[in-house]
């Protein structure tokens, strides 16, 4: 399937690199916020479970060198997503911007997610 005369991935790519040209720089208390929200957010595996069970795609995406979410977190998350509609994209060189850094290999990971 195309976009004109452009592939999904192209498409994709594009609107990637665009976001990423366009990005603003965060405020000191912007940041503030977000790392509480990274440290602070917690998931039951009880609900981890029912997501699992609710049979949606889901793309686990980590990265060994990622400061922010560690990579036993993404180990963590596989254990409890089980099934063909779980799939995993681990970056060994990656660091937490792996969609900038990895954007061919995100955009196929998602194009195979949503087309399987």
């Amino acid at each position: 399937m195309a976009f004109g005369d452009k592939t999904r991935r192209e498409v994709t790519s594009k609107y990637l690199e665009e976001r990423a040209k366009a990005r603003v720089k965060p405020s000191y208390l912007g940041l503030v916020n977000q790392l509480l929200a990274i440290r602070t957010h917690w998931v039951s595996d009880e609900r981890l479970v029912v997501i699992n069970d609710a049979g949606f795609p889901i793309l686990l995406i980590g990265s060994a060198m990622d400061i922010l979410i560690p990579p036993r977190e993404t180990r963590t998350l596989r254990e409890f997503f089980k099934g063909d509609h779980v799939q995993t994209l681990f970056f060994e060189q990656g660091g937490h911007g792996v969609v900038l850094q990895y954007p061919e290999e995100i955009v196929d990971g998602l194009t195979d997610l949503f087309l399987s």
